[in-house]
């Protein structure tokens, strides 16, 4: 089964590969028609979020929001399909990066960088093709797929253009063996954490929501700066990346920036439909108890995730090597 719907994949993307854009926006648009109209996919679930992140807002436009949120996850499926064939020329041709000249110095000066982002409208082709116009060489932490042939292709697709990966169970030792090379580590990281017993709880949305440490660990034990990667749609198809520092000395990372950053970046009224997470919101009692299923709804806290949390990695022993 696993090597079927491996093949399967592969035939999926090679038939998108002849696909042009105009076309691929029309497939869109009756995929969506699909999701919102016919099936209500998880439709319950979207509205219930929706309303209790943003109960100020009426009825009419919690049905707006998603709305968009449909049309943007029908894109989004198809595009990343449709990227994994595309060429580098293109890739380029469709984004913009705003603010990559604040990695310069870094790179001069030998250090290393943590870039952190979520998964906003097209983080596939715009977080991993960032690559292609930065100096540092790019370290993505992954989660690894079950099926291990379909990881492979997906991984395959990912570096073709020198872009390193590492598992996220792994990213201890990433770090420790690139530590004398100037690399950005990319986190995309903002799904639900696993043990929320353990997790970093705050006020997010009107809700108590929470989150692993896990980034803030990584930058205190190697003093490397973060900048966050903020990824907008310009149009279908067309996307800008910005990279804004949030933090140069981790030592004096403090949570209310972490706060305000996050509250300043949702009061975008574009933002709540370009998220791609549709999980069920705090479906349970709450940060004194059991919870179970947590929101899977991405966020822009996502530097707060932990790709580094799974105890078989050694991630304090393995980072005490490179101080």
């Amino acid at each position: 089964m696993k090597r079927f719907r491996y093949y399967r994949l592969v035939l999926l993307v090679n038939l998108f590969s002849l696909v042009p854009f105009w076309m691929l926006y029309l497939l869109s648009d009756f995929l969506f028609f699909i999701l919102y109209r016919l099936l209500k996919y998880r439709y319950k679930v979207v509205i219930e979020n929706l309303s209790k992140s943003f109960p100020e807002k009426s009825s009419a436009e919690i049905q707006q929001i998603a709305r968009g949120f449909y049309k943007n996850l029908s894109d989004i499926t198809l595009e990343t399909i449709k990227g994994f064939t595309l060429s580098k020329e293109a890739y380029l041709k469709r984004h913009r990066f705003v603010g990559m000249e604040l990695l310069e110095k870094d790179f001069e000066n030998g250090q290393s960088v943590l870039l952190a982002g979520g998964h906003f409208t097209n983080w596939e082709w715009g977080l991993f093709c960032i690559g292609l116009v930065m100096k540092h060489q790019m370290i993505a932490v992954y989660k690894p797929i079950n099926n291990k042939a379909v990881d492979d292709y997906f991984n395959n697709r990912r570096s073709r253009w020198g872009v390193r990966l590492a598992a996220m169970h792994q990213v201890g030792r990433a770090i420790a063996q690139y530590k004398d090379e100037a690399c950005a580590f990319l986190f995309i990281a903002d799904q639900s954490p696993s043990d929320v017993q353990n997790a970093h709880w705050i006020d997010f949305l009107h809700q108590d929501t929470p989150f692993l440490p896990g980034i803030d660990k990584i930058a205190r034990r190697t003093n490397y700066p973060v900048f966050y990667c903020d990824l907008r749609r310009v149009k279908r198809g067309y996307y800008e990346l910005t990279l804004s520092e949030l933090c140069r000395d981790a030592s004096q990372f403090q949570e209310r920036k972490l706060r305000s950053f996050s509250q300043k970046n949702w009061s975008n009224p574009s933002m709540p439909t370009q998220v791609i997470g549709y999980g069920r919101i705090n479906a349970g009692s709450g940060r004194g108890g059991v919870i179970e299923r947590q929101r899977d709804i991405s966020l822009d806290l996502s530097f707060f995730q932990s790709l580094s949390h799974n105890r078989n990695c050694h991630f304090n022993k393995i980072l005490s090597k490179i101080q």
